[in-house]
């Protein structure tokens, strides 16, 4: 199956970004996506909004997200080379926001090309949500 562009748009790089971009994705939810995805799907584009917006250098944000077979692939741009850190332990004032990436989507990368950094994840189907990984497997009784 080829690639379907669902969504691509500009965000300015402002506060309210990350809630634009989650108000956008979260429409496609229910059209594009399996119920269990949504929460995770809207976390993580909260998170790699606010970090274009964190350590980015400027208008635009660039959002683009598409879908191939059982995959959904999200990607954030923003001007700067260094604008994206690599993931570190998390403290009481942020830095959790790359290790949310990595634990709950399939795969994910950064990558910096003519001036931008690029950042995607891709979640794939079928695949456990956040909260069944955490839990174990589960075992029901004969």
């Amino acid at each position: 199956m080829p690639e379907t562009t669902l969504l691509a748009m500009q965000l300015e790089s402002e506060a309210a970004a990350a809630g634009r971009a989650r108000q956008a994705v979260g429409a496609l939810v229910s059209h594009a996506l399996r119920s269990v995805e949504g929460p995770d799907l809207l976390l993580l584009t909260t998170e790699l909004v606010t970090n274009a917006v964190r350590h980015g250098a400027g208008d635009p944000i660039t959002l683009h997200v598409s879908r191939a077979d059982k995959e959904m692939r999200l990607r954030v741009s923003n001007p700067g080379t260094l604008s994206t850190p690599a993931p570190t332990v998390g403290g009481p004032h942020g830095g959790w926001g790359l290790q949310l990436v990595a634990a709950v989507s399939s795969e994910w990368g950064r990558e910096v090309a003519d001036g931008w950094t690029h950042v995607w994840f891709a979640m794939r189907e079928p695949r456990e949500t956040l909260l069944q990984r955490t839990r174990g497997p589960q075992h029901t009784s004969a």
